[in-house]
């Protein structure tokens, strides 16, 4: 009988290391040397992860490290990661928001972002 709990048990966490969460978003990019503080939350399948970083001195540099931080994160949670450097975003993101207040925020993320993805493809 003991068995069966203990196997149960670790079927459980398996499953559990299987799933990637906002916690383990914000974990994956504080490992990087430029990211000072992070916040994430999911909204319609996608991750929204706002950064504070360190100061870049030149907007390439910037522009390369959202482009990879951007890429590294959506590789590693195998969904799309959005990445912002918004402190009004980074600031309103809690563990207690609501869907209404997911979608203000993710539609905010997109608006403000505008056509991010043309300003950055120099770098593929």
């Amino acid at each position: 009988m003991m068995n069966n709990i203990g196997q149960n048990q670790q079927t459980a966490y398996i499953t559990q290391q299987d799933t990637i969460g906002t916690d383990d978003i914000c974990n994956f990019a504080l490992s990087n040397e430029n990211v000072l503080g992070a916040r994430c939350f999911e909204h319609n399948n996608v991750f929204v992860l706002a950064v504070m970083n360190t100061p870049f001195f030149l907007k390439s540099e910037r522009d390369k490290f959202l482009f990879d931080l951007t890429n590294s994160a959506s590789e590693f949670a195998k969904k799309s990661v959005i990445v912002t450097f918004d402190v009004d975003i980074y600031c309103k993101i809690s563990a207690d928001m609501s869907e209404k207040d997911k979608q203000d925020l993710y539609q905010k993320v997109v608006f403000r972002a505008g056509d991010l993805s043309n300003q950055v493809q120099q770098f593929v």
